[in-house]
């Protein structure tokens, strides 16, 4: 199994904007990284016996081969408006072709919150103009996200339904122990079983910290990515041709 290195790994640890750490032969969908500000998102990803399952051979590259896997990093004394910046790397990163492949987001912490505004920036430029489109393509081929705890997100997560194209699908999927909805007084109902959302039981800090294919968190994790793959691989091209956006 691929092990992660501080020492190894210390140049792109503190590297910001967005890294490609897997590209499989012939990649069909993009599969993306995001942690909360100031954080290291490959020791988010990454368990105790140092397995960085994103990119270990014997794990998420071999279960879901036709993928690219990316991480973006970011750190608010580098970036103003990190949400921005990665919607211009991931323009960058997808040529006219590839920007129609599908994008399914992998969000640790507040992660998620960034993948919104992010979306939002990019659902909010409309017109004909080449760049134009292109920005609004990173919206447009986003088919889902899977959050791994991030309770602000998932607490106005219906409301944001309405900022971005009313096809969008799965907004996002709650991978928690719990989802911190709740008052100051009193925790109310859990909005993964109000959303139906899968659950995985793992402590906060080792909910996407996976050890191996065996882990119970992992395997429904790769179960939800598979099932958006393969639905991605329908209602993206779906979005392009029939909806009609950037023709």
């Amino acid at each position: 199994m691929r092990r992660y290195s501080r020492v190894m790994d210390e140049e792109r640890l503190v590297q910001p904007g967005l890294s490609t750490i897997y590209t499989g032969k012939n990649p069909l969908i993009d599969i993306i990284a995001v942690d909360g500000p100031d954080e290291d998102v490959f020791e988010s990803f990454t368990s105790k016996n140092g397995t960085f399952w994103l990119e270990d051979k014997d794990m998420l590259p071999k279960d879901i081969p036709s993928c690219r896997i990316l991480t973006f990093r970011y750190s608010t004394s580098h970036y103003s408006d990190p949400a921005i910046v990665l919607v211009e790397d991931l323009v960058a990163d997808r040529d006219e072709i590839s920007k129609r492949r599908p994008i399914i987001f992998l969000c640790h912490s507040s992660g998620g919150t960034l993948v919104r505004d992010a979306l939002a920036y990019s659902e909010s430029h409309e017109g004909r103009e080449k760049r134009t489109e292109s920005t609004r393509s990173i919206c447009v081929s986003t088919f889902g996200l899977l959050l791994f705890d991030d309770g602000s997100l998932l607490k106005t997560g219906l409301k944001l339904l309405q900022i971005i194209p009313n096809n969008f699908q799965k907004f996002c999927d709650h991978i928690a122990s719990e989802a911190p909805y709740s008052s100051a007084d009193s925790r109310s109902e859990d909005i993964s079983e109000i959303l139906g959302y899968n659950r995985i039981t793992e402590e906060h800090q080792d909910k996407c910290k996976f050890s191996s294919r065996a882990s119970s968190g992992y395997k429904k994790a790769v179960q939800t990515l598979l099932q958006y793959s393969d639905e991605a691989s329908r209602a993206i091209p779906y979005r392009w041709e029939v909806k009609g956006y950037g023709s």
